[in-house]
């Protein structure tokens, strides 16, 4: 969108400063005036605390750039005072006066009516200039170095960076040439339809890929300047992409961070293994095509792809596959051509996938056996449409669901078993299967009116399960509880939820409350009960204490576990949990409290239907962060007796919610190798990406004065937080973003016309965009000093925790076992960045390497959080398997 300035007639000068001593001598001598007074164009105004804005001009055109402040307040002030006020610019009092910088804004009409151009300055930098035309249109705009409009052919000799959007839909380019400039982004220049020639001086360092995007008339080149970036071409420039390479693999890279691998150099396979990773980024896609030229009689891929292209693995002599199921096909599918589908006999889906794709094998006529694995819940939309060849099929006991048209025309499968959890059967799940002749499937299940469509007339579909009885009474209750040393984790979490541990961030001091030093104390009495004879609390209430490595596992490596105390700021006292067995996957209201925890709201619910569910009654929250990942730990620490182990750390820390969970953490007293911190969400989840995280409070100060004579002189510091905030992205809040997306949170603001703050949360993944995010609101604060004033609006940083990918990266058997873990406990692995951080993140930088797991709980720090017992059981099932894993050497 074109810009537009309009300007005022002849040239001047406008210098800000602040100088109390000066501000207040210059009153006193009626040289300056005060900030309301109206009428008066050219004068030095002046507050009593010290803001000034003193503004010259003139008729002709002179040069500015070395006139200062003491220049221009000589040619405002009258003869017989301009000694004295030579005397008063060289006391003590003003020299040392100056607070903040010193701005200067120079203005000039350009000769000829060809239109005005505009300077600022920071002290002596020249920090921003403004070139218009006659009739007030942006031609060019230069800010810090950033070249961010251009609209002729003249680039300003400032600029050393040109954005991206500088130059969009400018028909008056013909040529442009590339001097003092060090760097273009890409699609600096956009749609340039008149563009032809690009002439490279010898400052460019880097011009980026598609800086010239959609420049079609862009022909030539001209790097004579600057050999060193001979190769450039005009496709390049344009935006086509180079051939990237990592080995034998060819690929691009996507938008997300990932590749979408292209091809490779080899033209057989024995069996083609796609990577996990390439060039140190995850394989995410398959292209269309990539592999359609290869020879290859086996391919495996691994779960980080989620996209398979038309024909990525179409090989004519292509037998077997093995693939994660959730990895989502294209139009046609991964195994066809033009010519049709490859003749694969034999289809694997690894252990831990959870569903297959829709259309994901369609059309796989040859395809004779299929292996589903334990953790399979759903098989999608026409997964198996078409394998005509497929005769028989087992289902695992954990399905749940079975997509519209699944099997149609599956025409060899003569008789099929369904699991007895089978909840449903889509439309024409089996339709047109013209050799089936027996299905036997659970009466509960709900199948579909024309599930079974164009089958043969005598299909007998045989229903098992007695009939539903609704005057069953229900199971009464165990009265008896369990001994100590088996105490159900479920019964852990009760009783923990009990003792309020709420962390305050406005107290000093570690634990910042009391109610955690009863719980450590309850924690490290209950490990000794255990037989963790060193457990014990420290004096900062970190709870510390080890299992002893069992006979013959004494040089495994130390693993540790930890959990928080504390919980987050949403009540937390007389908690009231509601445990809900058999849950029935509808809504469940919180108590008396009003609320109702909606599966509308919360669509996940659904999935735990038939579970025993843990909320709040809606008053308080649960607690479960991160009362569940003690729970589990502690459950099983009781359940380790007469197992073998290494050596095991536990430790339970004070204060994690407001960022202080590893200020003191005694790493030689915990004494681990390697460690997971267990204080994730769902069951499952594994984590070792988390946000770069910094805290930005932002001071305004406004300039009050009456209002009716507020006319260019108020400052209202409440409007300028309000614009502060408006220029941020829109779309780059926690509302807004999500996975790997940063994003800028205002967590509290406040004020009115004198001074107002904001306090913003930012975040991001990577530290190239976290430096971005706090540059772009440091930047914001100097345009918005630019306008009002120097000092106008101070700016703090403070950075909280870093990214442990890092960290963890080089200990990925970390992430790898963590994986298998969860397999084995017949979860699906989630490997998934933090929206957060945890204490692991500081750990990890600390020198203990440590991942975070999911707990099993949702909607933490607030009266929905809700968990369920089966999660949890499952997440102390996983943590059995970490301690059997690492009693084996790394």
């Amino acid at each position: 969108m074109k810009q537009r300035r309009y300007n005022l007639p002849g040239h001047y000068i406008t210098i800000r400063l602040n100088n109390q001593p000066l501000a207040q001598w210059l009153l006193e001598q009626e040289i300056a005036i005060p900030p309301d007074t109206t009428g008066v164009r050219y004068a030095c105004r002046a507050s009593e605390l010290g803001a000034m804005e003193i503004r010259v001009g003139w008729e002709e055109m002179r040069e500015l750039e070395g006139f200062q402040t003491a220049e221009a307040l000589f040619q405002l002030a009258p003869e017989d005072k301009r000694t004295d006020l030579a005397a008063a610019l060289q006391s003590e009092a003003v020299r040392q006066g100056y607070r903040g910088m010193v701005t200067r804004e120079i203005y000039v009409e350009l000769p000829h009516g060809t239109g005005f151009a505009t300077s600022w300055y920071e002290d002596q930098e020249l920090v921003k200039y403004e070139r218009c035309d006659d009739g007030g249109e942006i031609l060019a705009l230069v800010d810090r170095g950033h070249l961010e409009e251009l609209r002729w052919e003249r680039i300003p000799p400032i600029a050393q960076v040109i954005d991206a959007g500088a130059a969009v839909n400018c028909d008056a380019l013909r040529e442009i040439r590339l001097d003092g400039v060090e760097r273009v982004e890409k699609g600096a220049f956009q749609r340039c339809s008149n563009l032809e020639r690009v002439v490279v001086g010898s400052s460019v360092e880097e011009i980026r890929q598609g800086a010239f995007d959609r420049c079609d008339n862009l022909r030539e080149v001209d790097t004579g300047a600057n050999p060193s970036l001979s190769w450039l071409t005009a496709d390049y420039l344009r935006g086509a992409a180079p051939a990237a390479q990592d080995g034998d693999w060819t690929y691009e890279i996507l938008d997300g961070g990932g590749v979408a691998l292209t091809g490779s150099r080899r033209d057989e396979y024995t069996t083609l293994a796609i990577p996990e990773t390439v060039a140190g980024r995850p394989v995410t896609e398959l292209a269309e095509d990539a592999f359609i030229d290869k020879l290859f009689q086996k391919a495996t891929l691994p779960r980080t792809v989620e996209r398979l292209g038309d024909g990525c693995l179409y090989s004519p002599v292509l037998r077997q596959v093995e693939l994660y199921g959730e990895a989502e096909p294209d139009v046609t599918g991964p195994f066809a051509c033009e010519v049709g589908c490859c003749l694969v006999k034999k289809a694997v889906l690894l252990p831990g996938t959870r569903r297959v794709a829709d259309c994901l094998f369609e059309d796989l006529f040859g395809l004779q056996e299929v292996t589903l694995p334990d953790t399979l819940e759903a098989i999608g939309d026409s997964a198996f449409c078409g394998c005509g060849s497929l005769k028989e099929i087992r289902f695992p006991e954990g399905l749940k669901t079975i997509g519209d048209s699944a099997f149609w025309d599956c025409d060899a499968l003569e008789e099929v078993t369904l699991p007895a959890g089978l909840e449903s059967i889509g439309s024409e799940a089996f339709g047109d299967c013209g050799e089936l002749r027996r299905v036997l499937l659970p009466r509960s299940c709900e199948v579909a009116e024309d599930a079974f469509d164009d089958c043969a007339p005598d299909l007998e579909l045989v229903y098992l399960g007695e009939e539903p009885d609704a005057e069953a009474p229900e199971e009464a209750p165990q009265a008896d509880p369990e001994p100590a040393a088996q105490e159900s984790v479920l019964d852990r979490l009760l009783r923990y939820t009990a003792v309020c541990t709420t962390s305050r961030e406005d107290q000093e001091g570690c634990p910042s409350t009391a109610g955690q030093w009863e719980l450590a104390r309850l924690l490290a009495e209950e490990l000794r009960a255990l037989g963790v004879a060193d457990a014990r609390v420290d004096e900062h209430c970190y709870v510390y204490g080890h299992l002893p490595a069992t006979a013959g596992l004494e040089s495994a490596p130390t693993l540790g576990l930890i959990a928080h105390l504390d919980t987050a700021a949403f009540r937390g006292e007389n908690v009231r949990p509601q445990v809900i067995e058999g849950y029935d996957g509808g809504d469940i209201p919180l108590g008396a409290s009003g609320k109702t925890l909606r599966p509308a709201d919360f669509p996940h619910l659904t999935e735990l239907k038939g579970r025993t569910l843990v909320t709040t009654d809606g008053t308080t929250l649960l607690g479960a962060d991160d009362k569940a990942g003690i729970a589990e730990i502690m459950t099983l620490a009781a359940q380790l007796n007469g197992k073998p182990h290494g050596k095991l750390a536990v430790a339970f820390t004070p204060d994690e919610e407001i960022g202080a969970g590893a200020d003191r953490f005694d790493l030689a007293a915990f004494g681990a190798d390697f460690a997971y911190t267990v204080d994730g969400g769902r069951e499952g989840e594994i984590q070792y990406e988390n946000f770069n995280a910094c805290v930005a409070d932002l001071v305004v100060h406004g300039f009050d004065v009456h209002p009716g004579e507020g006319k260019d002189t108020m400052v209202n510091a409440a409007l300028v937080a309000m614009e502060c905030n408006a220029m941020l992205p829109a779309g780059e809040t926690p509302r807004d973003t999500e996975g790997y997306e940063g994003f800028y949170h205002l967590d509290r603001i406040s004020g009115g016309v004198e001074r107002a703050e904001l306090r913003y949360l930012i975040r991001d993944h990577s530290a190239g965009g976290f430096q971005a995010r706090k540059d772009t609101l440091s930047h914001i604060v100097k345009l918005l000093n630019e306008k009002y004033g120097a000092g106008t609006v101070e700016l703090t940083l403070r950075d909280q925790y870093a990214n442990m990918a890092e960290v963890v990266q080089k200990h990925f058997h970390l992430i790898d076992r963590a994986r298998a873990a969860a397999e084995q406990a017949e979860l699906l692995p989630r490997v998934l960045p933090i929206r957060g951080g945890t204490d692991g993140a500081r750990l990890s930088w600390m020198g203990l390497p440590c991942p975070n797991l999911g707990t099993g709980g949702f909607a933490f720090h607030g009266p929905y959080e809700h968990i369920t017992v089966q999660g949890m059981e499952q997440v102390v099932a996983m943590l059995h398997n970490l301690v059997r894993a690492y009693a084996e050497p790394v």
